[in-house]
């Protein structure tokens, strides 16, 4: 998770640094599994295996720790998102008793990697892994278990070698499955060469086995230059990688377009990075995924278009793939230009005369170029010179004729909006801070009176109210089965669990925790319901007022 989920909220900087044993420690049992539960809810949905599907991607590591309670969430991945979407499921073991390497991503209940220093905690390793190929022996989509994550620290190598022989017995012959299993080096032992610790010759009767490095230039490489980085760093990996003749195949199970630093300068050192980092596997292994890659980041060879960027607060992007942060744009009202804050390009509209079609790429800036002019009208990016209005769909962005019923036209950023009710009603404050139902003399928005008015944060996903500041807030973050649970307005907390809400343009919903809407009974009466189409109480239309932030 990111250093922002809300799962960090209020707790100490020196408490989170060291993982989720000890952020739940710090919580308490009920808070801190309220707090995980949404987390877990919300962090990757059915959208982002589905996105991970159309990038031409086929599969999902899924990182695990002992103190699994129950499979839910991975249950649903497994037996139902994976299997819809034809994308295989690989479980790492990320946290193991002990700690295999003392960082925070293993959760150590104590500091420093103490795993290998105890039988049972190998043992509990052994069983939970068993466990897991047991529980998903049948599961068409289960691929297998990465067996430990980035062992390091004072894990002892003998101890970590022995580990993998016998949990791998334990699942042959124990369980009866034949699913893929993933060893993994101690950390600084990823490289070729004879001996324990690169792992290159070990268990070479062992069948559908993956050897599993991180080649990461984050972490060593400071002193270098973002050429160097390129060049010597990435480099040096695929050097490594050719060279590996060991007993299995290499399995890249973690790598990022970032060095030691974030994000590189400029877009040309970036797309250098992407590409020496896609070109280090050998190409008759990877080709199709190599590819892919280069479609999710944008940078097709030969080809300056980016169709794959969307915007990050496209309505229809977040119903379908969730909140994220792929892009962000900055409007120019001056220029009309909507410009990248994350590249420096702008979006630009144009005839593809090849294709017989209109196309939206990025392009290099300039004020004077007719087809980087835009208008943001209510929910539409309207192309100035075409008078077309701008499509995501498919992951690919076009012109198309404007409808306003065409929800993959239908974008948002932070706006100011009034509530609008089947009956003419709009949905206001009250005297007493309730929610009340208020007639409107006719459909002159500008008539706008701020009890009236609502903010909607796509990003925080909050709904605040202009006269009070206040945030539109569900009295639990456990409702019932059935709904049927108060909703107030109550000062606002970002970040804060039971003020969450999803719009949904397509129902015209207003939806918390996926399935409860916010359903007006009564001049004065509101709750949350289990959402229901049919039902005309819950059906909150977004009348658009402006765009504060533009």
């Amino acid at each position: 998770m990111t250093w922002d989920s809300p799962i960090w909220s209020g707790v100490l900087a020196n408490v989170s640094g060291q993982g989720e044993y000890q952020t739940m420690m710090y919580r308490g049992a009920e808070a801190g599994q309220a707090a995980f539960d949404v987390h877990r809810r919300t962090w990757i949905t059915e959208g982002h295996i589905q996105h991970i599907a159309a990038s031409g991607l086929n599969l999902v590591r899924v990182p695990v720790g002992y103190w699994i309670q129950g499979c839910n969430y991975l249950d649903t991945l497994v037996r139902e998102w994976a299997v819809q979407h034809n994308v295989a499921v690989l479980i790492s073991i990320h946290g193991a008793p002990g700690s295999q390497n003392g960082a925070d991503h293993s959760a150590p209940a104590t500091p420093g990697a103490h795993w290998s220093d105890s039988d049972e905690n190998v043992a509990a390793t052994r069983r939970l892994v068993t466990f897991l190929a047991a529980r998903y022996l049948h599961d068409d989509a289960f691929l297998g278990i990465s067996l430990l994550n980035e062992p390091a620290g004072a894990t002892d190598v003998n101890v970590l070698t022995q580990y993998y022989d016998n949990v791998y017995n334990d699942v042959r012959s124990g369980v009866g499955s034949d699913c893929i299993l993933v060893t993994a080096p101690l950390l600084w032992c990823q490289n070729s060469g004879s001996g324990v610790c690169s792992m290159d010759k070990f268990g070479p009767d062992m069948t559908n086995v993956w050897h599993d490095w991180h080649p990461y230039v984050v972490w060593g490489y400071d002193a270098m230059t973002e050429d160097q980085i390129i060049t010597q760093g990435v480099g040096g990996w695929a050097t490594a990688i050719r060279q590996w003749n060991g007993s299995h195949p290499l399995f890249l199970g973690e790598w990022c377009f970032t060095g030691p630093g974030g994000k590189f300068s400029t877009e040309a050192s970036t797309k250098a990075l992407v590409h020496a980092m896609v070109d280090m596997w050998p190409s008759q292994d990877v080709s199709p995924a190599g590819l892919a890659l280069r479609g999710v980041t944008g940078y097709f060879t030969g080809d300056s278009s980016r169709v794959n960027k969307v915007l990050v607060q496209d309505a229809t992007w977040m119903m379908q793939f969730g909140v994220t942060v792929m892009e962000r744009w900055m409007y120019n009202r001056r220029t009309l230009q909507l410009r990248s804050t994350r590249f420096g390009d702008c979006l630009d509209g144009y005839f593809d005369t090849s294709r017989q079609v209109y196309r939206v790429h990025m392009w290099s800036c300039a004020a004077s170029n007719v087809n980087q002019k835009w208008k943001l009208e209510r929910h539409q990016i309207v192309h100035v010179s075409f008078l077309l209005c701008l499509s995501v769909a498919a992951l690919e962005m076009t012109l198309q004729r404007c409808d306003a019923t065409d929800a993959a036209q239908v974008w948002t950023t932070k706006e100011r909006v009034m509530l609008a009710l089947p009956m003419r009603q709009r949905v206001g404050v009250g005297a007493q801070g309730q929610l009340v139902q208020a007639f409107m003399p006719d459909d002159n928005l500008m008539w706008q009176p701020p009890a009236l008015t609502w903010l909607v944060d796509y990003e925080a996903q909050s709904i605040s109210n202009a006269a009070t500041g206040q945030c539109l807030e569900a009295a639990s973050s456990k409702p019932p089965a059935s709904g049927n649970i108060s909703v107030s307005m109550q000062p606002c907390e970002r970040g804060r669990a039971t003020q969450k809400w999803i719009v949904d343009h397509l129902h015209q919903h207003l939806v918390f925790l996926d399935r409860f809407c916010l359903a007006m009974a009564g001049a004065s009466s509101s709750q949350l319901m289990v959402c229901d189409p049919t039902d005309p109480g819950q059906r909150i239309r977004l009348e658009w007022l402006e765009y504060p932030d533009v």
